[in-house]
């Protein structure tokens, strides 16, 4: 928290006029330490307002609601950005000049993971974190079709509007933020891509061992029919439903099997053996899980 901080202290602005800035911390957990930071910052920065709030319900879906609710009046975007990241100095000022250029109201950016010398070396090959694997795929001013938090940009006047919220159903599941902004996007807002509005994610050691990556894979494999139920593209189409589920049950099928191909033949050459291994079995886990919530299994992911 206390880097993120810093960072949004240090944001310089030449692209736009720097903009009048106002931090909202949303604590799901209540921690102290989170508060006693934010205080400290606050007396130290006074030329910026911080507003540090607490959320005791539990889920992701609810904190984020909760900053909609206290995002000020006259305020014109919302910026968000997850606690464990770090902005380069001119990502306000990159997400802000591609909403100039394009005029979309949605401006997403690159988040590059950075991992503990701790973590295993198939983890930081395998590109689990971060988005996207491939900077290079997307060129500035791109328009896209979905969006996430982690380092996005979002013009509040059609989010007041259509009084935009988060859906509670996945607040323990996750994918709120794809349904979001689908549902703005399905409204007629456009997304578009900011190559210089770039974050750092910092990756702790909890988060690389082959138990978290299995949990998360069978997460995002999980997840993806309650998520996708609540799209745009699926709401009153039943027969486009049934399609999805068709389509995913062979996914998860094709991800088992190739997953048990990766494990089974880890020692052949041409690729690591530990990297085959373990990616194997986080494929399973991926197909295991979209197996799961297609039989209605749910998992709190966040719980």
């Amino acid at each position: 928290m206390q880097r993120l901080l810093q960072g949004l202290a240090s944001q310089t602005f030449n692209k736009v006029e720097r903009p009048a800035l106002h931090i909202l911390i949303v604590d799901n957990e209540g921690n102290p330490e989170t508060e006693r930071i934010c205080a400290a910052f606050r007396e130290a920065a006074a030329a910026m307002t911080l507003t540090y709030i607490v959320e005791p319900r539990r889920g992701i879906s609810q904190a984020r609601n909760t900053l909609l609710d206290n995002v000020p009046p006259g305020c014109d975007y919302l910026a968000m950005i997850d606690d464990d990241e770090y902005p380069a100095s001119g990502w306000l000022d990159s997400l802000l000049a591609t909403q100039q250029s394009t005029g979309a109201e949605v401006v997403r950016g690159p988040v590059t993971a950075v991992y503990n010398e701790a973590a295993p070396a198939w983890v930081v090959r395998g590109g689990y974190f971060g988005w996207p694997h491939d900077q290079t795929d997307y060129s500035d001013g791109q328009m896209m079709t979905s969006a996430s938090t982690g380092n996005t940009l979002v013009k509040m006047e059609p989010v007041r509007r259509w009084n935009s919220r988060f859906d509670s159903d996945l607040a323990l599941s996750g994918g709120e933020d794809t349904v979001f902004f689908d549902k703005l996007q399905a409204g007629g807002c456009r997304i578009a891509y900011s190559a210089a509005a770039m974050v750092e994610e910092f990756i702790p050691p909890e988060r690389t061992t082959l138990k978290a990556l299995l949990r998360l894979s069978y997460r995002n494999g999980n997840n993806r029919l309650g998520k996708h139920l609540r799209l745009s593209a699926f709401q009153g189409r039943p027969v486009r439903v049934a399609s999805f589920i068709v389509v995913q049950a062979v996914k998860a099928l094709r991800d088992i099997g190739v997953g048990c191909l990766g494990v089974a033949g880890f020692w052949l050459p041409r690729k690591a053996g530990p990297d085959r291994f373990h990616d194997g079995l986080v494929q399973i886990a991926k197909g295991a899980g979209q197996f799961a919530g297609l039989l209605g299994m749910r998992y709190d992911y966040y719980r």
